[in-house]
C-alpha cells in the first residue's frame, strides 16, 4: 500500500483534482472541517464514502453517497440504516466500537443494544448516569466500560475545526492533464482507463499498426483467417505464438496470436489490444474457438 500513496497522488494531480493533505491530521477530519466551510458558504455538501463515522456529518446541508452499495445517505437514512440520527452517530459508534479504528466499545453490545439504550435514555450521558439501572450481563460490561467511554466518544468523533492551509472555495477542478494520465496509464497498465483517453482526447494516439512488406501481416478478416488455418491444417509443420499481457502465467491475459508454416512470412490476429488508436479486432472467442480444433 505504501509504495501506492505516491501514484495515486500523481494520478489525481493529473486528473485535474485538488490534492489537499495535513501532516499529522486525519483524512476524516479534514472532510469533517471542509464540509463545515463549505455549509458556512451556503453550498451542499456530497461525500464519497462508505466509512459509517461520516455518517455523524449528515445534515440538510451534507449527505454521503456509497458508490460500492450504489446508496445515498441523507438524515432519513442514516436513521433508517443506524436506528440513530446523526447527531447520535458518535455515541453509537463509542457503544458498539469499531475495530477499524481502534474504538474498543463495550463489550457484548452491538448495534441492537445500542440503538435500545440511545431510544431509551435518549443519549450517552444519560446513560452513563443511569449505569447503576442497567441489569444483567451487559450492565457489568457497561459500568466495566465506564472508565474508558469517553476515550471511545472521543476517538469516534470527527473534528469540524481544524487550520487547513486552503478553502472551500479554492478548491477548483482544473482541465485534465491528457498527456500526463496516458504517460501514467500506460506505466502501471491501466488499460481500460487508458481507452476512455481515446476519441476527442487521444491527443497523443499511438500509431496504427500496417501491414509489413515483408511478408508479415496483421489479420483482422474473419475469411484470412479461416483461409490460413485451412493452409495450417495441410502443413506438416507450424509455428504458434502468444501476445499475453504478463509473464507470470497465472496473471497473463492473451490479447493476440502469431503463427506461420514458411520463413519469411507470418500473421498476427489481435483480439484483446485496448490503447488509443488500437486497429479493429476480431473478437477473441470466435478466433480461440476456430484455433482450437487446429491445436487439438
Amino acid at each position: 500500500l505504501r509504495g501506492q500513496i505516491e501514484a495515486l497522488h500523481a494520478i489525481v494531480e493529473a486528473m485535474g483534482l485538488p490534492l489537499l493533505m495535513v501532516p499529522g491530521v486525519e483524512a476524516d477530519d479534514v472532510i469533517g472541517t471542509l464540509a463545515v466551510q463549505a455549509t458556512q458558504t451556503g453550498m451542499h455538501t456530497l461525500i464519497s464514502t462508505g466509512d459509517k463515522d461520516m455518517a455523524q456529518l449528515v445534515d440538510e446541508h451534507v449527505s454521503l453517497i456509497d458508490t460500492m452499495q450504489d446508496a445515498r445517505y441523507d438524515r432519513q437514512a442514516v436513521i433508517d440504516k443506524f436506528g440513530v440520527p446523526p447527531e447520535r452517530i458518535v455515541e453509537y459508534l463509542a457503544l458498539i466500537g469499531d475495530t477499524s479504528d481502534n474504538i474498543p466499545g463495550v463489550p457484548k453490545v452491538g448495534p441492537k443494544t445500542a440503538v435500545k439504550w440511545l431510544q431509551e435514555y435518549g443519549s450517552l450521558d444519560a446513560l452513563v448516569q443511569q449505569a447503576a439501572d442497567v441489569g444483567g450481563k451487559v450492565g457489568e460490561n457497561l459500568r466495566a466500560s465506564l472508565g474508558f467511554l469517553p476515550l471511545s466518544r472521543r476517538l469516534a468523533t470527527i473534528k469540524c475545526d481544524v487550520p487547513l492551509p486552503l478553502q472551500t472555495p479554492q478548491l477548483q477542478r482544473r482541465p485534465p492533464d491528457v498527456a500526463r494520465l496516458r504517460e501514467l496509464y500506460q506505466r502501471m497498465e491501466f488499460r481500460s482507463w487508458l481507452a476512455d483517453l481515446g476519441g476527442a482526447n487521444a491527443q497523443a494516439a499511438a500509431p496504427a499498426v500496417t501491414n509489413s512488406d515483408h511478408g508479415y501481416v496483421m489479420l483482422t478478416d474473419m475469411a484470412q483467417l479461416d483461409t490460413w488455418i485451412a493452409r495450417l491444417q495441410r502443413a506438416p509443420l507450424f509455428a504458434f505464438d502468444t501476445e499475453t499481457t504478463d509473464l507470470d502465467v497465472m496473471n497473463a491475459e492473451i490479447v493476440g496470436v502469431s503463427f506461420t508454416d514458411a520463413a519469411g512470412e507470418g500473421v498476427y490476429v489481435p483480439f484483446g489490444h485496448v490503447y488509443p488508436g488500437a486497429p479493429e479486432q476480431l473478437e477473441r472467442a470466435v478466433v480461440l474457438a476456430k484455433l482450437k480444433p487446429l491445436l487439438q
